[in-house]
C-alpha cells in the first residue's frame, strides 16, 4: 500500500514535511509519521506526512523559534 493510498483509507488530512531533521523532531515529540514518499521535485530527497493538527503547527513553530 501506498502512502497515497494510506491518505485515502484515513480520511485524515496528511501535514507534508520536507525536511528530515524537522521530521525526526516531530517524532520524537511523539507524533506519528503517516508515510514517507520520494521528493519528486528533489530527486534524493523525501516528503515526510504527518497527521494534521493545531498541535504540531504549534510544535513545528517552536522548532523553528517561532513560539508565541
Amino acid at each position: 500500500m501506498t502512502t497515497r493510498d494510506n491518505k485515502k483509507n484515513t480520511d485524515k488530512k496528511a501535514f507534508p514535511v520536507y525536511n528530515q531533521k524537522l521530521a525526526g523532531f516531530l517524532m520524537m515529540s511523539g507524533y506519528r509519521l503517516m508515510g514517507i514518499e520520494e521528493n519528486t521535485k528533489y530527486k534524493g530527497k523525501n516528503v515526510f506526512y504527518f497527521m494534521e493538527s493545531v498541535n504540531i503547527r504549534k510544535s513545528i513553530q517552536a522548532y523553528f523559534g517561532n513560539s508565541r
